[in-house]
């Protein structure tokens, strides 16, 4: 892999997208050169939070933690690093561990972003978002390390299925707005919602991830970032004389998703993204022919009117504006879920995932790539803004 490769950037900065990729002959491709240099030969005491039930759970050497752990698949890959599958050889336990170049936090100047991902992580409480089990930093990388879902990400299964049943589609809807109306009340816009940043797990429940371009807001404060996936921008986002974009416009990309979960496809999708962008601020989102309506697609009229209400183009009309809590009430969810008994889990999935199982799959040891030396010497002279993520000193 080529540095510049390694380097290009996305709007999707950098996600859990592709959790479980296909592409194995990606595997192996990574070699890793952080200890070539006399500051980095040098054994490192990496400061972690003790968090309870982790297997990091107390201050550990950077030898002993390689020595822990095997790097064993490169489940995703963006411009600022990767997502690994990584092996606990004593426990024999699988998890996922995100790999962030510092390099590409400094250039972009997201350190703020990446606050934001790991106190989001650490204080989530809620079933359906993902916890930062630990976290902790080497000369060139931030590491975090959480759960591993062998199902992979949302966009996976709708890749095998295109699309899903009113039902499937209620059960996971209501999980995503349960997650949305619980960061929202933490003052959190996440701001980029879309199958690639959902995960499955095992028993046919959801969970929320990806939290690195999410923002805190104050009360009655506005974003002027530009950030997001283009198919799933709420009209707020993209306007040259926007004030700028709050709360709602998780509610848009909510609806943009339920949309795309029943019918199989974006309601704005262009292979273009300008023109998709253009479509997103000019045209009204468009339904299947009313002949369709009902014996191909088989949802309700309430479903539709759903949608409708969340993908108004003004933020301050569009359901949940006011009140998160509204979109909860609508008649879709209404007498049809019990979002205490979902919260525990007590509600039936009415789906059944197809999860692949990675204690038989064949898994070839990967190291991370090479990072070209002049970039080296940019990251080890910006090492003291990474102290605010509360690593502690080398």
């Amino acid at each position: 892999m080529d540095e510049e490769e390694e380097n290009q950037q996305d709007i999707d900065f950098y996600g859990l997208s592709s959790q479980f990729s296909q592409d194995d002959h990606d595997f192996g491709e990574e070699h890793e050169q952080e200890g070539a240099g006399p500051e980095e030969s040098q054994t490192q005491t990496i400061h972690k939070k003790k968090i309870v039930g982790t297997v990091f759970n107390k201050v550990q050497k950077r030898q002993d933690y390689f020595e822990d752990y095997r790097l064993v698949r490169r489940l995703a890959k963006s411009g600022c690093g990767a997502v690994y599958l990584v092996l606990h050889k004593t426990k024999k336990q699988f998890f996922a561990m995100k790999s962030i170049r510092k390099d590409f936090i400094i250039k972009n100047e997201m350190i703020d972003c990446l606050v934001n991902e790991k106190t989001i992580m650490q204080e989530a409480d809620h079933p359906f978002i993902l916890k930062l089990i630990s976290y902790f930093q080497l000369p060139l990388r931030i590491y975090f390390l959480m759960d591993f879902f062998p199902g992979g990400d949302l966009k996976t299964h709708q890749r095998r299925y295109n699309r899903f049943s009113e039902d499937v589609v209620r059960f996971f809807a209501a999980q995503i707005a349960l997650a949305l109306v619980h960061l929202h009340s933490k003052g959190i816009v996440y701001r980029d919602l879309k199958p690639e940043n959902i995960l499955v797990q095992e028993d046919g429940y959801l969970m929320l991830a990806d939290f690195g371009i999410a923002a805190r807001l104050r009360e009655g404060e506005l974003s002027q970032s530009f950030c997001g996936t283009y198919d799933y921008m709420a009209p707020e986002m993209l306007k040259k004389d926007s004030e700028g974009h709050s709360f709602p416009l998780d509610w848009w990309s909510f609806g943009i998703l339920v949309y795309e979960l029943l019918i199989g496809i974006c309601p704005f999708y262009n292979h273009n993204h300008h023109a998709t962008m253009k479509q997103i601020l000019s045209r009204r989102h468009a339904w299947p022919p009313e002949k369709e309506f009902q014996s191909v697609y088989n949802f309700s009229s309430v479903t539709k009117d759903f949608v409708d209400k969340l993908l108004v183009k003004d933020p301050k009309l569009r359901l949940g504006s006011e009140n998160s809590e509204d979109v909860l009430q609508h008649p879709f969810f209404k007498n049809f879920i019990d979002f205490e008994a979902l919260k525990n889990k007590k509600v039936q999935p009415p789906w059944e995932p197809v999860i692949p199982n990675p204690e038989v799959q064949a898994y070839h040891e990967v190291v991370e790539s090479v990072i070209d030396p002049k970039i080296q010497e940019l990251i080890r002279k910006s090492q003291k803004q990474f102290e605010v993520l509360d690593f502690g000193k080398y």
